[in-house]
């Protein structure tokens, strides 16, 4: 991975066709074989490395790999998913499925919105599957 001056590794993009097919195989990798997810929601060793294997072979040559890409993108999802998650079951915010947008029902609640007020969020019925418990 390419370093910044400071010695840190670059940060790497991922563009739309790489993101939804992780997702992808995530998700059919839970639904194919459901033992890959915990009941807390997280995942058994061995996931981000059966998914990696899988991106390898749909991109060949990419440098996409478990650690620390997969879980790095992962972690930042499902930080985004509880977010979500906590305003949506909390007064004053509702969801609009077929927008994936987060509504919020009072003035009073907007900075509290957290700049995902009016931000689309089209994997969240994947990030459900792949966060969601139980």
């Amino acid at each position: 991975m390419p370093k910044k001056s400071d010695g840190k590794a670059a940060k790497r993009f991922w563009n739309k066709r790489e993101e939804e097919f992780l997702l992808n195989t995530m998700k059919n990798l839970v639904i194919d074989n459901a033992m890959w997810k915990l009941d807390c929601g997280m995942f058994k060793g061995g996931f981000f490395r059966k998914s990696e294997k899988k991106i390898i072979l749909h991109f060949p040559g990419t440098n996409l790999r478990a650690s620390p890409h997969i879980d790095s993108k992962i972690k930042t999802r499902r930080k985004q998913y509880n977010l979500l998650q906590d305003m949506i079951q909390s007064s004053g915010f509702g969801w609009d499925d077929s927008e994936k947008i987060v509504l919020v029902d009072s003035n009073d609640r907007v900075s509290d919105a957290k700049g995902m007020r009016n931000k689309p969020f089209p994997y969240y019925d994947d990030w459900l599957t792949l966060f969601g418990k139980g």
